[in-house]
Parts: structure tokens; C-alpha cells; sequence
């Protein structure tokens, strides 16, 4: 960015400096969800400020520790099934998450957790 500057005698100066701004990965991640498809909290996946994430990956598990969904896809969701090739709804319960993330300057993060399903 340049910055000019005239006197109101006429005499001008400038200078040149590079502002860096650092985007922001700010993020939501709920307790709970009810794929009910009733339009209201009927899916589970990272919310808020996303822009510049790369390198993401969530994985889902059940109590017995099966692995019932992944993606590599921030804004692809869970909608409760589980993804193995019966594609079956799972029970209401607890569930197990694994988030994993850079940000855009590559920094890691990675959050670990659990959701609840509501049916």
C-alpha cells in the first residue's frame, strides 16, 4: 500500500509499506444434532469463518470405535448415516469426532470431541 501526502504548500511525500493481513479460520463445532429433516440442526459439520482451510479431514466414530463417516470435504456433512455400504441410520447416542485442519498460513489444529445425536 503507497501513502501519499501534499502539504497544502504543494510539497508531496509518499511511502510504501506491505500490510499483510492474516485471514481468520474461526470455527463452530456443535454438541449435538437431529437429522430429522425438519430443517433445523439436521446435520453435523465445521462452522464459521472457513476461508483459507486446507488439509481438512473429520471422522466420525461409534462406541465400540467404528469408524461411520469421513470426509476430506469442509463443507460436506453428517447427516447422521452411517457410511459404510448399508448407508443405515445410526441410533440415537453419542458419537465420537475427530476434526483436523490448517489454516491458511499452515498452522495445525485439530479438534477431538463428542455429538449427540437426537431422533
Amino acid at each position: 500500500m503507497t501513502l501519499i501526502v501534499t502539504h497544502e504548500s504543494g510539497c508531496q511525500d509518499s511511502l510504501t509499506q506491505l500490510i499483510d493481513i492474516e485471514p481468520i479460520v474461526q470455527v463452530y463445532i456443535a454438541s449435538a444434532f437431529s437429522p430429522n429433516d425438519d430443517g433445523v440442526n439436521d446435520i453435523f459439520q465445521l462452522q464459521g469463518a472457513l476461508g483459507g482451510i486446507q488439509n481438512y479431514y473429520l471422522r466420525i466414530w461409534d462406541r465400540w470405535g467404528n469408524l461411520l463417516f469421513e470426509s476430506n470435504d469442509p463443507t460436506q456433512a453428517w447427516t447422521g448415516q452411517s457410511s459404510n455400504a448399508q448407508q443405515k441410520e445410526v441410533t440415537a447416542g453419542t458419537y465420537v469426532y475427530t476434526i483436523a485442519y490448517q489454516d491458511a498460513r499452515g498452522n495445525p489444529f485439530e479438534h477431538q470431541g463428542s455429538v449427540v445425536v437426537f431422533r
